[in-house]
C-alpha cells in the first residue's frame, strides 16, 4: 500500500513537471515570435521608407509590374484550365 502511493506521488511530480516545462516553453517560443515579428516589422518599415525617399517612382513601377504579372498569372491559369477540358 505504501509502495503504490509514493508511486502514484511521483507520477503526479512528473505529471507537475511536464506541465511546468510545457507552460515555459510556451511562454519563451511566444516571446521570441513577438520580438522576431517587431524586428522584421522594422526592418520593412526602414526598408520602405528608403525605397519612396531614394527611388519612390521604382517602388510605384514595382507596384505596378507585380500587379500586372498577378492579372497576368490569372489570365494564364483560366486560360490553362479552360483547355485542358
Amino acid at each position: 500500500m505504501r509502495i503504490e502511493r509514493i508511486k502514484w506521488v511521483i507520477i503526479a511530480a512528473l505529471f507537475f513537471v511536464d506541465v511546468l516545462v510545457f507552460y515555459a516553453g510556451y511562454r519563451i517560443g511566444e516571446n521570441s515570435n513577438v520580438h522576431a515579428l517587431q524586428d522584421l516589422n522594422q526592418a520593412i518599415s526602414e526598408c520602405t521608407e528608403d525605397l519612396l525617399g531614394k527611388c519612390g517612382q521604382l517602388y510605384e513601377y514595382t507596384v505596378m509590374m507585380e500587379d500586372e504579372n498577378s492579372r497576368l498569372n490569372r489570365l494564364y491559369n483560366g486560360c490553362e484550365n479552360n483547355a485542358s477540358r
